[in-house]
């Protein structure tokens, strides 16, 4: 029994105004991007910072609000988001490998690593460590007054409202420019890691100083879509209006002109709703279910097409036009090969768990948003002789 089947896939999404210029360049060199082969075109409420709702307090705690848009209502919502920010840093393999602890890791940073540049605040510093050396201070206390030196040295600022620049002298005070050269000679293995993730050539033609951002002092950021997974916000579900494939085409020439100047026109007069763009690497093969083998019988191009058609025909996006009525589909192209190659099924898995992946349409309902399963019986569009009997 012959089955064609699409699951797993990577993803990756983002806004229209990050297609082009530098920020489309830096993307188009991602490989989220080079092995996708699907894309949607969705709508979902808008989520945000309120830059003026953004600041650090002295425990080192970064507070940011997040407006969320409810298009029925016409209006947002506003959640309080806070978490120290030390835990950025932290996350990163080597630091989280080497201090289990978060708080081990803070109490290192403020006693072995920062060191504040400003001049006054670089003697309370070694005042303060003075006074904890010869027991004057406790340990508690002297580092909630370097925590709180610190957190005043720390800038937060918005060149939009997706994103907070930070200047953190944590991340300054760990970076070591000749051990980070060491580091890659020594264990390149490592970095080969995230080297793997970019396609080198690509990033050759980036201009990094007129991306978001590049200007000023900051060494790290925090994006929207950060906040709204590590806090697990309800932002709404994604309606997709549209679906095609991606052929790796750069992204000036990817999406159907008319139909993202349609939708974004229409969310122009809706500031509740923005559009979205998912990029997806499906898993493609062709199974024989009795050998229990892969089969090597369809080309790339013909695998993401099926894939791309069954998408289409399954969700019923409002954009589009191909595949989306049942009526005919025993004439469709991609439906006449699997048949004539004696395939008996389509099978396809969409399952991502992330806010930002609960898909839906008009057609398959809210009930099953990160979860989509698809099942075709390629029976059903087998010719039927005269006799009223399938042709073999």
């Amino acid at each position: 029994m012959k089955i064609f089947h699409f699951d797993g896939p990577s993803w990756a999404f983002l806004t229209p105004e990050q297609m082009y210029g530098e920020q489309g360049k830096l993307r188009l060199a991602h490989k989220h991007y080079q092995d996708a082969n699907i894309y949607f075109l969705s709508v979902m409420n808008v989520c945000r910072f309120n830059p003026k709702k953004t600041r650090v307090t002295l425990n080192g705690d970064l507070q940011c609000e997040v407006e969320i848009g409810d298009p029925e209502s016409r209006t947002f919502r506003y959640l309080q988001c806070s978490f120290p920010l030390v835990d950025m840093l932290h996350s990163l393999p080597g630091f989280m490998s080497r201090f289990p602890d978060r708080d081990t890791f803070l109490r290192y940073l403020l006693l072995e690593r920062y060191l504040p540049q400003k001049k006054v605040k670089r003697q309370l510093y070694l005042a303060t460590i003075r006074a904890y050396a010869k027991t004057w201070l406790s340990e508690r206390f002297a580092l909630k007054i370097l925590l709180g030196i610190y957190s005043r040295e720390v800038e937060v600022d918005h060149d939009t409202r997706y994103e907070i620049k930070i200047f953190d002298p944590f991340w300054d005070a760990v970076t070591d420019d000749k051990k980070a050269v060491d580091s890659r000679k020594n264990h390149p293995d490592f970095h080969a890691l995230n080297n793997a993730m970019w396609d080198t050539t690509k990033t050759e033609e980036v201009n990094y100083s007129l991306l978001p951002g590049a200007e000023g002092r900051a060494n790290c950021r925090l994006t929207i879509d950060q906040i709204v997974n590590h806090f697990g916000l309800d932002v709404g579900n994604q309606r997709i209006a549209y679906i095609g494939k991606t052929e790796q085409e750069p992204f000036e020439r990817l999406f159907p002109h008319t139909t993202l100047n349609e939708l974004n026109s229409e969310l122009a007069r809706n500031e509740y709703e923005s559009l979205i763009i998912h990029l997806f690497g499906f898993r493609m093969r062709s199974l024989d279910l009795t050998s229990n083998k892969e089969l090597k019988t369809l080309t790339k191009s013909e695998a993401i097409t099926i894939t791309e058609a069954e998408l289409i025909n399954y969700f019923k996006p409002l954009k589009n036009v191909d595949y989306v009525k049942n009526h005919g589909k025993p004439k469709w192209e991609h439906i006449k090969l699997l048949l004539n190659k004696k395939y008996k099924s389509i099978r396809g898995l969409l399952e991502i768990d992330r806010q930002y992946a609960r898909f839906y349409t008009a057609q398959v309902g809210d009930q099953k948003l990160n979860k989509h399963e698809i099942d075709v019986d390629l029976n059903a569009y087998r010719p039927v002789s005269k006799k009223g009997t399938a042709k073999s």
